[in-house]
């Protein structure tokens, strides 16, 4: 469970990022 929570948190972060860039990607 610990590599699912580890990736769910990874992908939330990028989201975040993504969204305080205002998506740059």
């Amino acid at each position: 469970m610990p590599k699912y929570t580890k990736e769910f948190k990874i992908k939330l972060v990028l989201e975040y990022l993504s969204g305080e860039s205002g998506g740059i990607k």
